[in-house]
C-alpha cells in the first residue's frame, strides 16, 4: 500500500531487447505497452462491466518457464484482472503453449499478450511469481 499522497513508484520503461518496444520489469519478465513514464492510458479502450482492456505484451527471458501473475492497487481497493472475458480473470498464467509471434533474433526468449484489467485510475503493481522467485513490476493506470 501506498501513503495517502504518496508518488506512485511506476517502472520506467527502457530497451531490454532490439525486436521489441521499451519494457518495464527487472527481469526475467517484462512487460511493454505503457508510455514513457510508465503509465497505462485506456483511453479509446473497450470497456466491459466497469473494466478497461488494455493490450500488454509480456516477454521472458530464456529458461525462465511458466509464470503466475496477479496484481492489485497501492493506492486504493481495486484489483487487476485479466483476459478477455465479461469477468475478468485475478490471475494471469502464461506458458510456452500460449506463446505468440514469430521466431526472432533473440533464441529462446517468449512473448505473450493478453488485456491487463483494471476499473479506476491509480497506482498498480502486477506480481510475477516465476519458478527461481517473484518480482514486482509498478505502473500507473489512467484515462
Amino acid at each position: 500500500r501506498l501513503a495517502s499522497g504518496a508518488a506512485c513508484p511506476a517502472a520506467t520503461p527502457r530497451p531490454v531487447v532490439d525486436w521489441s518496444g521499451p519494457a518495464i520489469g527487472p527481469g526475467p519478465v517484462y512487460s511493454v505497452g505503457y508510455d514513457a513514464r510508465g503509465n497505462i492510458r485506456w483511453a479509446g479502450s473497450q470497456q466491459d462491466g466497469g473494466w478497461y482492456y488494455i493490450k500488454i505484451l509480456w516477454f521472458e527471458t530464456p529458461g525462465t518457464g511458466p509464470f503466475l501473475i496477479r496484481g492489485k492497487q497501492l493506492d486504493g481497493p481495486n484489483q487487476v484482472g485479466f483476459g478477455s472475458d465479461p469477468v475478468p480473470s485475478p490471475e494471469l498464467v502464461l506458458e510456452a503453449s500460449d506463446q505468440v509471434g514469430v521466431a526472432n533474433a533473440s533464441p529462446g526468449w517468449h512473448s505473450y499478450v493478453a488485456y491487463t484489467r483494471v476499473r479506476a485510475p491509480g497506482c498498480y503493481a502486477y506480481q510475477v511469481d516465476t519458478g527461481s522467485g517473484s518480482e514486482a513490476i509498478s505502473f500507473e493506470a489512467g484515462p
